[in-house]
């Protein structure tokens, strides 16, 4: 069975910052007691630098999200957090399957 790799990017605004800290160490307690609540983060919750920008974004890399999990997280941050989930592929499997279904 192959693993899915999904990308989450999210903003907020930062005069929200202070009230999703807790809600970050919420999400982070949760995984500890209930796994399969949230996606489980297999690089990071980072920032990212974006220059004249009124809202701050950041992205993680999950593991075999479900959609329900998603769902979870997206309702625990709202409204404060905007997510964009999408699905990674490595190149090294989609150019021959490409290439395959091209010909």
């Amino acid at each position: 069975m192959r693993i899915m790799k999904s990308i989450g990017f999210w903003e907020c605004k930062p005069e929200d910052f202070a009230k999703i800290i807790p809600m970050f160490r919420e999400a982070i307690d949760a995984r500890k007691t209930a796994p399969n609540k949230f996606p489980k983060i297999i690089y990071e919750t980072s920032f990212m630098s974006v220059s004249g920008s009124s809202q701050w974004k950041g992205f993680s890399i999950y593991e075999d999200p479900t959609e329900e999990q998603l769902n979870n997280m997206i309702i625990h941050y709202h409204p404060l957090i905007t997510f964009q989930f999408m699905q990674l592929t490595s190149a090294e499997k989609f150019i021959p399957q490409f290439l395959k279904m091209k010909k």
